[in-house]
C-alpha cells in the first residue's frame, strides 16, 4: 500500500531535523498537487485558500465567504493547537515525520491515491476537497497498527508518542467532520435562500479545475516540470 511508505521513508533521511515542525517551516506552492501533500501541507492549503478569498461578486458569495473564513480559520487553529505544540524531542520527531513528511518539508515521498483528482493542485482546490484528503491522511495515522513499525516496536518512547498522535488524530477528525457538516448545512441553507441550484462542489472561489482532454494534457505537462509537492 502506497501510504505505508509515508513514515518508513524517514529512515532514508537520517540527517533530517524535526526541531521545527511548524507550518511556517514547510514548503508550499499553489501548483503543488494534493496527492503529494502531507497532512500539514494540506493545512497550508487551507491557509492559501483563506488568503485568496475575496468579498464575493454576488449576494450568494457575499453570504458564504465570511462563514468560509470562519470555518477555514477554525480548522487551521485547531490543527496547530492539536498537533504542532509538542515540546519533547521524541514527540516532535514522531509527530513531524507523520504529519510533515519524512523530510519535514511538507511533501510525501510519493503520490497517494485519494478521493480527488490525482493532479488537483492547491490553486483550484475547494474546502470540501481539502477536508476529504486531510481526513484520509489522518485516518491512515489513526488506524495504522504501530506494531507493524519496527522502530516503534524497538522504542517504547516512540511507541508512546505515536499512540498519543493517534489519540490526537481521532480527536481532530471528530472536529473536522463536525466543521464539514456545519459548512455543508450552511451552504445548502444559503443556496435555498438565494435560489442557487448548483451543487456544493461547483462553488468556485477561483477558476475551476477542468479535466477536458486539452486541459488535462496541459496540467499533466505542467506537473512534470513543477517542483515536487
Amino acid at each position: 500500500m502506497a501510504q505505508q511508505t509515508e513514515h518508513s521513508e524517514q529512515t532514508r533521511f537520517p540527517s533530517v531535523s524535526f526541531d521545527d515542525i511548524s507550518l511556517e517551516h514547510l514548503s508550499f506552492n499553489e501548483l503543488f498537487r494534493l496527492s503529494r501533500g502531507s497532512a500539514s501541507q494540506l493545512v497550508l492549503g487551507f491557509k492559501h485558500m483563506l488568503s485568496k478569498l475575496g468579498e464575493g461578486t454576488n449576494e450568494y458569495q457575499q453570504t458564504l465567504y465570511p462563514q468560509l473564513r470562519i470555518f477555514t480559520s477554525a480548522v487551521i487553529d485547531s490543527y496547530e493547537k492539536t498537533f504542532l505544540t509538542q515540546t519533547e524531542p521524541i514527540y516532535k520527531q514522531v509527530f513531524g515525520a507523520n504529519l510533515n513528511g519524512s523530510r519535514n518539508d511538507g511533501s510525501l515521498y510519493r503520490s497517494i491515491n485519494t478521493s480527488v483528482h490525482r493532479n488537483l493542485t492547491y490553486a483550484y482546490v475547494q474546502f470540501g476537497q481539502l477536508v476529504k484528503v486531510l481526513t484520509n491522511r489522518l485516518k491512515f495515522i489513526s488506524q495504522r497498527d504501530p506494531q507493524t513499525i519496527e522502530r516503534y516496536r524497538n522504542s517504547p518512547e516512540e511507541m508512546k508518542a505515536y499512540l498519543h498522535l493517534q489519540q490526537c488524530s481521532n480527536t481532530f477528525l471528530l472536529f473536522l467532520d463536525e466543521q464539514n457538516k456545519k459548512w455543508t448545512q450552511f451552504v445548502n441553507t444559503s443556496r435555498s435562500a438565494h435560489n442557487v441550484q448548483i451543487p456544493q462542489y461547483q462553488l468556485k472561489i477561483r477558476r475551476p479545475f477542468t479535466n477536458t482532454s486539452t486541459n488535462s494534457s496541459t496540467n499533466l505537462n505542467r506537473n512534470k516540470t513543477q517542483s515536487p509537492s
